[in-house]
């Protein structure tokens, strides 16, 4: 009823639940942003950005990038 846990749709682990904003302000209330990512989803990109666009498979391979093996709500 509070709105502390949200369960919502996420582009790609399906439906999560994540914490809601704490702060309950009338003047200037707090909507809930778009879950996070998965872990490595904008890695190439964010490579591309400093010049190491063909490095991501070598950085995949010695575990420096994760992308795969991560469970929703679980510790890596």
């Amino acid at each position: 009823a509070q709105r502390l846990v949200l369960t919502r749709e996420h582009d790609d682990l399906g439906m999560v639940s994540t914490a809601g904003p704490a702060a309950k302000l009338s003047r200037t209330p707090v909507e809930p942003g778009c879950p996070a990512p998965r872990p490595g989803r904008d890695a190439a990109s964010i490579l591309g950005e400093i010049g190491m666009a063909g490095e991501l498979e070598r950085l995949i391979r010695q575990r420096i990038v994760v992308t795969e093996g991560i469970e929703p709500g679980g510790a890596s």
